[in-house]
C-alpha cells in the first residue's frame, strides 16, 4: 500500500505539480519517501486523488485559523513565500501535530477538482460551432460542473504558442490558459460572444444532505 502511494506522491509530482505549485512538487516528492506521511495519507477514500486532498486538508485547517510557522510557505495565506528554506521540516511538524485533524478530514471527504485548462481544449471547437450557427445564439450545458470554472471558459485568455493566442471578451486582465504542448491545430482568433453557459452539479438532494463533502485543493495558491 505504501508502494503504491509513494508512485502516486511522486507522479503526482512530476505530472501535476510541475510548473504548476513548486511547494506541493517539492512537499509531494518529500512525503513519497516519508513512511510515517505515507501512513498517515493513507487514510484518505479509496479511490480518492491522496495528494490533492491531504494538502487540501492542510490548507483548509489554515482557512479555520490554525496558527503555524507553515502557512508562511503558502503565499495566499502570508502575502509571501519564505521561498528559500525547506518547508517540508516544518510541513511534517504541522501534520504531526494536527495528525487527528488531518486523519478526520482525509477520510471523510472527497476531491473536487476544476481543471481550468481543459478549456483550451473546448474552445476551437466552441469557435467552430459558433461559425456553423451563423449568429444564431447558443447554449452550453455543463453535467457535473463541480464549481462551475469550465462554465467561465469565455473570461479566460488562452496562449496556444507561436503568437496563436486569444483573450476572453469580459475581462480586460483574464486569467491566463497555458501548456507547454502546443496544438496543432489552429488557435481561435476570438471568443464568441453569442454563448450562453449553465452547469448541473448532478447530484440528488438526498446525496448534498448526508454525502461526504468535498475539498477543492487550490495548488496555485502555494
Amino acid at each position: 500500500m505504501q508502494e503504491e502511494l509513494s508512485q502516486i506522491f511522486e507522479r503526482s509530482a512530476n505530472e501535476e505539480f510541475h510548473n504548476s505549485s513548486p511547494l506541493y512538487e517539492h512537499l509531494s516528492l518529500a512525503i513519497a519517501k516519508d513512511p510515517e506521511m505515507l501512513s498517515l495519507a493513507a487514510h484518505c477514500r479509496k479511490g480518492e486523488r491522496a495528494p490533492n486532498l491531504f494538502f487540501a486538508a492542510v490548507h483548509l485547517l489554515f482557512l479555520k485559523g490554525t496558527r503555524h510557522p507553515l502557512s508562511l510557505y503558502y503565499q495566499g495565506l502570508s502575502g509571501s513565500s519564505l521561498g528559500t528554506d525547506d518547508p517540508y521540516p516544518t510541513f511534517r511538524s504541522f501534520c504531526l501535530e494536527y495528525d487527528e485533524e488531518i486523519r478526520s478530514l482525509i477520510s471523510a471527504r472527497m476531491v473536487q477538482t476544476n481543471e481550468v485548462s481543459r478549456c483550451a481544449c473546448l474552445v476551437p471547437a466552441f469557435v467552430l460551432v459558433s461559425r456553423g450557427a451563423k449568429g444564431r445564439p447558443l447554449h452550453l450545458v455543463e453535467i457535473g460542473a463541480s464549481a462551475g470554472l469550465n462554465l467561465l471558459w469565455d473570461r479566460y485568455a488562452y496562449d496556444y504558442g507561436e503568437m496563436r493566442r486569444c483573450r476572453g471578451h469580459e475581462l480586460a486582465g483574464a486569467d491566463q490558459v497555458r501548456g507547454e504542448r502546443q496544438s496543432r491545430s489552429a488557435a481561435p482568433g476570438d471568443i464568441p460572444e453569442n454563448f450562453c453557459s449553465r452547469g448541473n452539479r448532478c447530484q440528488s438532494s438526498r446525496r448534498e444532505r448526508s454525502g461526504p463533502r468535498t475539498l477543492a485543493p487550490r495548488p496555485g495558491l502555494a
